[in-house]
């Protein structure tokens, strides 16, 4: 069984902080920097309070549009502070969470299908654990909603083998995402290739989303440490 450990976790961060709050340049300088964005972006999908900051984001989430770092940072610390307050008589708990990703049809990373008539849909696939206290963890489904290759994509459901399930605010919409998505998990001999033309067009690595130095590795579409697993 192939398994992945998730890391991230709102009682390590809300250690990390110490009573500190996060700003938009720890969330731009972390390593984790995608795991961070996704949890951000469920919790306020989540969200069904009153608070006009959580509301505000939820409606711009709703209307297709992703969180940049200063919003993400402000819902970590709304993340840390209701943590902080379920945890005042409650003990601090952790729990370790593996994920078996060998029902996977297409490894977590970043493709670009081309449409039969040359238009072309970007997507992220990401295994993350859940903010929902459960234990558990999925591969989520984004798209590139702008330019930037690192912050501009919108989560807008799960993948689980060869299903999509969109979240329930999403059922109907993304069509073309979802089309492009299922060619993906249908054709997974052109899995490669999917990955190639990600990097040509944005010339990192699909998997790991690093910067390509080289012309053989954009044409492989593949950094050499991750041409190498």
């Amino acid at each position: 069984m192939n398994t992945t450990t998730v890391a991230f976790n709102i009682a390590d961060l809300a250690a990390a902080a110490n009573g500190r709050k996060v700003n938009a340049d720890n969330i731009s300088a972390s390593i984790n920097r995608n795991a961070v964005y996704m949890a951000a972006t469920e919790y306020v999908t989540n969200y069904t309070g009153t608070f006009s900051f959580l509301v505000s984001l939820h409606t711009q989430l709703d209307k297709g549009y992703g969180l940049n770092d200063s919003q993400v940072a402000g819902v970590l610390n709304c993340m840390i502070a209701e943590y902080n307050r379920s945890q005042q008589q409650a003990p601090i708990t952790t729990t370790t969470v593996t994920y078996d990703n060998s029902k996977q049809y297409v490894a977590d990373g970043y493709y670009t299908i081309v449409g039969p008539k040359g238009g072309h849909r970007t997507i992220r696939l990401q295994t993350i654990e859940d903010t929902n206290g459960k234990g558990t963890v999925k591969q989520w489904l984004s798209y590139l909603s702008g330019s930037d290759n690192v912050g501009d994509y919108t989560s807008i459901g799960i993948v689980n083998g060869n299903e999509i399930t969109l979240f329930k605010k999403n059922t109907g919409k993304y069509t073309d995402i979802v089309a492009a998505t299922r060619f993906l998990l249908k054709n997974t001999d052109k899995i490669d290739e999917c990955g190639r033309q990600y990097a040509i067009r944005s010339g990192k690595c699909y998997l790991c989303n690093r910067l390509l130095t080289t012309p053989e590795s954009v044409a492989r579409g593949l950094g050499p440490i991750c041409a190498a697993k």
